[in-house]
């Protein structure tokens, strides 16, 4: 509207042509009148919030904003909304609030996001002039983040960490001072009198002390490699899914959850039968990426050290043979190894000698084949 003010002025005038002056002072007045509007600001308080700060891959993302008016006397002319992700931009006009009063609005910023981790920039708030030429807006605070998750395919997992005893737990490792019997031992200076078991002693003529134990629940290790070599254009987001549905089924089982990636990132979670996978594991996956830099399996010496009996489950895409003997290396350290490779099965690679293999296309048949190839 400026550009068209100077313009329409300058060819009036050189033209001598008053209705082309005309113009140019009308849009000039226009914008002018614009600013001049502008002058006194909202007098409004505005705050917003994600309505979910974690969603699934293809979710909505919904912001919630509550706008109030702090004018005692004077209501406000209508609000100007602005609010960008990425590089897409939505803007709103709301309706003029009242005196004091105050107004919630709910919006959808994104229909769909895929995973990953986001930094979503506070939305803008102001007024724009009548003919909305001109408006002035401000930050509503800080940027949130937000988590889109995997999607999380429901499957049973076997037993994870060797036999378990009659406690339903491994005992073999576990540390002393617990409270699940373990075994009938000799007394030894200092230890508890209350341990002690008369019966026993009597029977074998010298003191025998209880010997209590700290239960070890089952380990289940799931490692995930985020090296970009092994996968196809899609293999990496579909390795994403499958950690995400054996991680959800091993903390639905009641087993200890380590999860590591092969960039060093780590989440532990401890054992609670019942529950889902929590936010933390889940936050993780969201933001794996695959990079070239990235060693991938050869760093399974490192990131897969165990203390007691547990599981291995390695997720990769079609991994080289070289990169699958690191797999043999830390064979000994875990009651089961599986290897789940992200290909075709007829491209797959063999596994070393005493790991379990699997290989599927995608997260969706790997969810529906894992009974049948697995569990039986």
């Amino acid at each position: 509207m400026v550009a068209a003010a100077v313009v329409f002025a300058v060819a009036g005038v050189l033209s001598d042509y008053p209705e082309l002056f005309a113009l140019g002072s009308a849009a000039a007045v226009a914008v002018l009148a614009g600013c001049i509007s502008l002058l006194r600001r909202p007098d409004v308080d505005a705050d917003w919030h994600l309505r979910s700060a974690r969603m699934t891959d293809g979710g909505a993302v919904r912001v919630v904003l509550e706008v109030r008016n702090r004018n005692r006397y004077r209501r406000t002319g209508p609000l100007y909304l602005s609010h960008s992700f990425g590089d897409s931009a939505r803007d709103w006009t709301l309706p003029g609030l009242a005196r004091q009063a105050e107004v919630g609005h709910e919006y959808v910023l994104l229909e769909t996001t895929r995973r990953g981790v986001y930094a979503i920039e506070p939305p803008r708030i102001g007024r724009t002039d009548a003919m909305r030429l001109v408006h002035v807006a401000r930050r509503l605070g800080g940027r949130s983040t937000l988590y889109v998750h995997p999607l999380v395919h429901q499957i049973t997992l076997p037993s994870a960490g060797g036999p378990r005893d009659l406690d339903g737990r491994p005992l073999s490792s576990a540390m002393a001072g617990g409270d699940a019997f373990y075994s009938l031992r000799g007394y030894v200076a200092g230890d508890d009198s209350r341990m002690i078991h008369w019966g026993s002693s009597a029977r074998y003529g010298e003191l025998m002390v209880r010997h209590n134990v700290i239960p070890e629940d089952p380990l289940q290790l799931v490692v995930l490699d985020t090296s970009k070599e092994p996968y196809s254009t899609t293999g990496f987001e579909e390795a994403v899914r499958i950690a995400a549905a054996v991680c959800n089924a091993a903390t639905r089982a009641g087993f200890q959850l380590r999860l590591r990636t092969t960039d060093g990132s780590a989440v532990d979670v401890p054992a609670v039968g019942g529950q889902h996978l929590p936010d933390t594991a889940l936050d993780l996956l969201a933001g794996a990426t695959a990079s070239s830099d990235d060693t991938g399996l050869a760093s399974l010496p490192v990131i897969s050290t165990v203390d007691g009996p547990a599981s291995l489950m390695v997720i990769t895409g079609r991994a080289s043979a070289e990169r699958l003997a690191w797999l043999g290396s830390v064979r000994s350290r875990f009651h089961t190894v599986l290897l789940i490779q992200v290909t075709e099965p007829s491209a797959a690679t063999r596994a070393p000698d005493g790991i379990a293999m699997t290989a599927v296309p995608d997260a969706d048949r790997f969810a529906k084949a894992w009974t049948g190839e697995v569990i039986s």
